[in-house]
């Protein structure tokens, strides 16, 4: 991610806090042999809050008691446990525990398990508390006072829209899959704005800490101090129709980085949407910054390792517009500059004469 999410859009979590003790509530019936009763199997700090919910969600409170009711007390025990452990995000994401998933668990009870969940999470939206968990989010992306331009930290290539009653909300992804994580169904932990193209193209139902039974690390969203994109490694004029051959790296490198490109295609959306397109008039802005900054210099190799200079000094140190892409391309022309590579200094050269001609 290119960014993280500030933790306090995390906090009106209510919903996801009073389905965990209903469930608890229900194992407790279980174990005691009463039937579920309405509103006194709501805890009584939530019961405000649902008043008027006993038709959508009293009978499948029902549905899950009675499919609990099949089970063995070893059975009892492991879905109970999975209450804790599919709600340990950061552990999960760390790669510091594990847990069952929904397939784990026993028939009778995955899919009035997963009902109750997914009432849950459509309650975020009726109660607008992820209107203003984003409103949070949003807030927090501002610079100096003024509006900063908010993008999906899962690409830094699609722009949100600012909240409001006439926005169109932006999508809002189950980091950990509810197929397989229904206990973190409603749980703002575990739900981040994304992208329309990386949830619904991409990510999709991509479980970002299993794959082929293979356990890996991931980012977590609400926690996460950035990562930056260089493109040191680049080779000017290598690539197709004069382009450089782009060598995406992420800073810090590691596991974590690893799971954001496989399952959002970084390294490949990167040089397809933006660095290819935009190369060229990238080039060009900075060929008329050049003659207009430097009108009395030549385009000797000084001269063009003091224009870029110039130039990076006028960038943007920011996400919005795809600045970080346009910043690590010419911090790439500018280390190679100086460091004499004869071949990235003549590109630049001839950038600059023909634009002069």
């Amino acid at each position: 991610m290119l960014f993280g999410y500030p933790i306090e859009a995390t906090e009106e979590n209510w919903v996801h806090d009073s389905l965990i003790a209903i469930i608890r509530n229900l194992h407790q019936c279980a174990d005691d042999g009463n039937n579920c009763t309405w509103p006194d199997i709501i805890p009584d700090d939530f019961k405000d809050n649902y008043a008027r919910r006993r038709k959508g969600l009293f009978p499948k409170l029902e549905a899950y008691l009675e499919a609990l009711n099949t089970l063995t007390v070893n059975e009892k025990a492991e879905v109970l446990e999975c209450v804790d452990t599919q709600n340990n995000i950061p552990g999960l994401l760390r790669g510091e525990c594990a847990c069952n998933l929904l397939e784990d668990l026993p028939e009778n009870i995955r899919s009035p398990l997963q009902t109750i969940f997914e009432y849950g999470f459509d309650m975020l939206a009726q109660k607008q508390i992820r209107d203003r968990s984003y409103k949070k989010i949003f807030d927090q992306r501002r610079e100096g006072g003024g509006r900063l331009e908010l993008v999906c930290p899962f690409c830094g290539d699609e722009t949100f829209a600012a909240p409001g009653p006439q926005s169109i909300r932006e999508d809002l992804d189950h980091y950990l899959p509810i197929s397989k994580y229904p206990f973190a169904g409603a749980n703002l932990r575990n739900l981040v704005p994304m992208g329309h193209t990386c949830n619904s193209k991409l990510k999709l139902q991509a479980d970002p800490i299993l794959v082929d039974g293979n356990t890996r690390k991931a980012y977590d969203p609400y926690s996460h101090e950035g990562t930056k994109i260089s493109l040191k490694s680049s080779r000017p004029c290598e690539g197709e129709r004069g382009l450089p051959a782009w060598e995406v790296e992420f800073d810090p490198d590691g596991e974590e980085a690893e799971t954001w490109d496989a399952i959002f295609k970084i390294r490949e959306r990167c040089k397809a949407n933006i660095l290819n397109p935009s190369y060229g008039n990238w080039m060009e802005e900075f060929a008329t910054f050049y003659q207009i900054a430097l009108p009395n210099n030549s385009d000797a190799p000084a001269d063009i390792i003091l224009g870029l200079q110039k130039y990076l000094e006028l960038l943007p140190n920011k996400i919005s517009n795809q600045n970080f892409l346009r910043r690590a391309t010419f911090e790439m022309l500018a280390e190679k500059c100086q460091n004499q590579d004869v071949r990235t200094i003549r590109h630049v050269q001839n950038l600059i004469e023909n634009a002069s001609s």
